[in-house]
């Protein structure tokens, strides 16, 4: 669906004041995504204004210069803003861009904050990468895709890195770490971290009995039989969830190995 549609129908939504209190707006480039949390922001709060920054019933934040992630401090920031009653007696709307740099104990903070929201307010979390977003938060969202529509050769491209991933997880030690080198030095997967993220994330939802949440369908037999052959419980996949997340923000953010970090955590797979 054009992006363009989608706007138009969040901010139906918004007027007719259906929305639902959070959303994950997703996919890759900042611009349409942003642009229309910014007009459904306007909607929501009643002010029509461009300048929705000075807009004291939106609060808009992001990665701070010099810092590495969205912090605790930042969390708490929203918890004051939202303490006030809104200004212009409608709603008040936090936008949260970069959603998946956000720091552990501030993902942990406002997982609170969503599970109990404030009346009148909504949220609108941004991010190039949800695959990095911890199953608890997407559970509590409303999700909106803005990336272009999987053409055949996507999908192709798709299938055959789940089954590389099948395979890498299944294999012996040595064995898997043969293809961890041959994957990163292969050039074909340099977003390895978010592959097996999206990877760990369906075959939980698998072990969950939540095979409607898997985000490739064509892949949940597999899923089945690895989780089984593995015996994976759903703890179990969210620490290797965990580690995962953890890893591909230290290869983001620093000039770390990523060989040798996926080795370490290929070693609880």
């Amino acid at each position: 669906m054009e992006t363009s549609s989608i706007t138009a129908q969040l901010e139906n939504l918004f007027s007719e004041g259906k929305h639902a209190h959070a959303y994950l707006f997703y996919g890759i480039g900042v611009a349409d995504k942003k642009e229309a949390a910014l007009a459904c922001a306007r909607i929501a709060t009643g002010i029509e204004d461009e300048g929705v920054r000075a807009n004291p019933d939106v609060l808009v934040i992001g990665v701070r210069e010099g810092e590495q992630g969205i912090s605790i401090d930042d969390i708490r920031g929203i918890g004051r803003f939202l303490s006030f009653e809104p200004y212009f007696g409608k709603h008040k709307v936090v936008i949260i861009e970069e959603f998946e740099r956000m720091k552990t104990e501030a993902s942990s903070a406002l997982l609170k904050i969503l599970e109990e929201p404030p009346g009148r307010s909504t949220f609108i979390l941004l991010s190039d990468h949800p695959h990095l977003l911890l199953h608890t938060v997407l559970s509590r969202v409303h999700k909106v895709d803005f990336s272009a529509g999987e053409n055949a050769q996507d999908i192709d491209k798709i299938k055959e890195i789940c089954n590389t991933l099948s395979v890498l997880i299944c294999a012996h030690k040595v064995e898997r770490f043969a293809l961890i080198e041959q994957m990163v030095k292969g050039g074909d997967h340099e977003d390895i971290f978010e592959e097996l993220v999206s990877f760990f994330h369906d075959m939980l939802y698998v072990t969950l009995k939540q095979d409607a949440l898997v985000s490739h369908q064509f892949h949940v037999k597999e899923y089945q039989r690895i989780a089984a052959q593995k015996n994976y419980t759903p703890r179990a996949l969210e620490q290797i969830l965990s580690r995962l997340v953890a890893g591909a923000h230290i290869v983001k953010t620093t000039n770390a190995n990523k060989r040798l970090i996926l080795e370490n955590i290929a070693l609880s797979f």
